[in-house]
């Protein structure tokens, strides 16, 4: 038997090729859905930080300017006021950010941290999203 021969037998042979290939596979649909579940965390995450910037916003837009109200002038806000109402909001949601208030508006910039639980195996342990919400005071047409 030549050399050749021997090593072209050994190459049609197929011993432990399904334990490789169940190996490989399994692998890859782990990673899919470690990769799944951080992502899918990464969402909600960001649908935490819109929803606490949009109603910090809400909050500092109703501290209205109790003068300028009773001066005829309905939608002005107390700046000072409307940036405390909207931090304690911002706080009380678990989200950081910083707010900016105006007579006219109130914006807030929220950022809300995510934890990962399979990512930190690449060196990732958070993931931190953003959102920014503008809110102004409006005057609600009465009922008929």
């Amino acid at each position: 038997m030549t050399r050749g021969t021997c090593w072209a037998r050994k190459l049609r042979q197929d011993d432990g090729s399904l334990t490789l290939f169940t190996t490989i596979v399994l692998g890859m649909l782990m990673l899919f859905a470690a990769v799944s579940l951080d992502f899918g965390a990464a969402l909600d995450a960001k649908v935490r930080a819109l929803h606490a910037a949009s109603e910090a916003g809400r909050m500092g837009a109703q501290q209205l300017d109790i003068a300028a109200l009773h001066n005829g002038q309905i939608h002005v806000l107390n700046p000072n006021q409307a940036k405390a109402a909207a931090e304690r909001f911002l706080a009380s949601s678990g989200a950081t950010g910083t707010v900016t208030a105006t007579a006219n508006s109130v914006t807030v910039h929220a950022t809300v941290r995510q934890h990962t639980w399979i990512l930190p195996i690449v060196g990732i342990d958070t993931i931190a999203m953003t959102a920014d919400a503008t809110a102004s005071p409006e005057s609600a047409a009465p009922a008929p």
